[in-house]
């Protein structure tokens, strides 16, 4: 599911909800114990973009259930 975004203000509204997917499905594998280096071949992208979508998740999250 190698899927390149550019520019996140020139995407289609279907593309904002598919990257949106796309990053729940990263931080949901985190949670269930997948390692950043094994998200970050499956979907094509750096071990760090892994790191800063699911630090970003788990920000957001905290921040709803308060």
């Amino acid at each position: 599911m190698k899927t390149k975004f550019k520019n996140y203000r020139t995407l289609s509204t279907e593309d904002k909800k598919r990257l949106a997917q796309r990053n729940e499905e990263i931080y949901k594998k985190r949670l269930e114990g997948q390692t950043f280096d094994s998200i970050a071949h499956e979907y094509g992208i750096s071990r760090e973009r892994v790191r800063q979508v699911h630090a970003h998740l788990n920000h957001r999250h905290k921040r709803s259930k308060t």
